[in-house]
């Protein structure tokens, strides 16, 4: 039964921080004198833009991008331990 609860309790983790748009990016299209528009991506998202980038978009990672996805690595163990605690599931 706990392994079963921590399945759950990491499987809803991983879905809920890694679908919440909080990593800012500037794109814009591949055209001419582009305008770069903020945009907030999810973890996933991250991810997917890092390894496969989007044909047609441009993007520009500032040092505030690498800072917000650590920033979401380190509260998804925060969150982890602490639930884990909680639960008394360590």
């Amino acid at each position: 039964m706990k392994v079963l609860k921590k399945t759950l309790i990491n499987t809803i983790l991983f879905f809920v921080l890694g679908l919440l748009p909080v990593i800012p990016v500037m794109s814009a299209p591949v055209i001419p004198d582009p305008v770069y528009r903020l945009e907030w991506i999810t973890g996933i998202g991250f991810l997917i833009i890092g390894l496969i980038p989007m044909g047609g978009m441009s993007y520009q990672w500032h040092w505030y991008t690498f800072v917000a996805a650590f920033a979401l690595i380190i509260l998804a163990g925060y969150l982890r331990k602490w639930i884990f605690v909680k639960f008394n599931l360590m």
